[in-house]
């Protein structure tokens, strides 16, 4: 058997979808080394390619450089649905991956897992875009129907599909994201010095690593952070952290409402990877607040990097923090101020929180989720 898995999130520009499922790949082929991999996407002939996860004797690439892939998925879109099998040569003992919520058409081949991260096009539909929501809406239930098994990335993302479209739960198996834990660790004071003067950091701040936008309640949070104490703003500015999001425009209007008031608020933009664990860990404290997050990744990476964890007490954000983060209700501002205050005044709080984070965030480890991969693949294959 062969494992195909379609891949155009890691061979375009990587989004949040892309990194996940390259670093997916990478851990379970370093798992399982003796499968054999196909990478599947669409790259015409005339365009360089550079492959995003080397070539090994069992991973290789199955580039379809005659056709465009954006006259295909067009096709697919308007009801034209050609069989991606056919394309990439898969025959029917062969598995095949859509790690990206929608299975492709297929005839030749009946084996097919698809990857539904989350339900928040449903639940959240107003903070998407229009026609990615409308994409979701129309193509996830025909994937649930044809897809021989699901996976979503936490028990509560597992449970809202199961009541939410009535699916049976043992088709439905967990494949958590992780935590690279070379890369998310506590750096020394000089690397912490290093990104402050790069990114003009205040002194001491507390930190939002995340996209900037409203499903992520960032409006929440600079309205809890304007709440805290006045020599408590004197002393901790804000750090909002990471690239433009969905409807962003009035999140950064307040912001900047703020910032004319005196109010220390420093926006950084994406942060390059060789810069984000120095960031987390010169922080005070990581607050992120999300109305829903199918997993939420950002706190574990906090965690890991040593600093405590204060995150909402709604979808997956409880399972993913356990007993390490401090949870508060995201429609209450006021909840999440009277959190900072009570970390701020209380070290051995925080200091029995980051104990416990460390912990926290070591569960969720790459060859963990490599073997659940491989547990819902055999479902499939076998």
């Amino acid at each position: 058997m062969r494992l195909f898995i379609e891949s155009s999130a890691i061979i375009a520009e990587r989004s949040g979808i892309g990194a996940f499922t390259k670093r997916l790949i990478e851990a379970y082929h370093k798992e399982f080394p003796e499968q054999k991999i196909k990478l599947f996407g669409f790259r015409l002939f005339y365009r360089k390619f550079t492959p995003p996860i080397p070539k090994t004797d069992s991973l290789n690439y199955r580039l379809i450089r005659w056709f465009p892939g954006k006259i295909y998925t067009g096709l697919f879109k308007n009801g034209v649905p050609l069989p991606i099998d056919a394309f990439i040569g898969a025959s029917r003992k062969d598995v095949i991956l859509f790690p990206n919520f929608v299975r492709w058409p297929l005839v030749l081949n009946k084996r097919s897992v698809a990857i539904i991260h989350d339900l928040s096009f449903v639940f959240y539909g107003q903070y998407s875009s229009g026609p990615n929501k409308d994409y979701m809406l129309k193509f996830v239930p025909k994937t649930i129907k044809k897809a021989n098994h699901l996976i979503t990335i936490s028990e509560c993302s597992k449970k809202d599909m199961s009541e939410y479209y009535g699916i049976a739960l043992d088709r439905v198996s967990i494949v958590n994201p992780f935590i690279d834990m070379s890369l998310f660790k506590r750096t020394s004071s000089s690397e912490i010095a290093r990104v402050k003067h790069k990114l003009k950091l205040p002194k001491k701040y507390l930190l939002y690593m995340s996209t900037i936008e409203p499903r992520k309640n960032v409006i929440g949070l600079l309205e809890a952070y304007q709440k805290l104490p006045k020599k408590v703003l004197e002393e901790y500015g804000l750090v909002l952290a990471g690239g433009k999001g969905w409807l962003n425009d009035e999140i950064h209007a307040e912001a900047d409402r703020l910032v004319d008031q005196g109010l220390n608020i420093v926006r950084t933009g994406y942060i390059a990877d060789e810069d984000l664990a120095a960031l987390y860990s010169g922080a005070t404290l990581y607050v992120f607040i999300p109305h829903y997050e199918g997993f939420g990744i950002s706190p574990l990476e906090a965690m890991a990097c040593g600093i405590p964890v204060i995150t909402s007490n709604n979808s997956s954000l409880p399972e993913v923090v356990g007993k390490a983060g401090l949870l508060v209700n995201a429609a209450k501002p006021l909840e999440t101020t009277k959190a900072i205050e009570k970390l701020l005044n209380s070290p051995a709080l925080c200091k029995r929180m980051v104990k416990e984070g460390y912990s926290q965030a070591a569960k969720f480890s790459a060859s963990r989720s490599a073997k659940q991969l491989q547990s819902a693949i055999d479902k499939v294959s076998s």
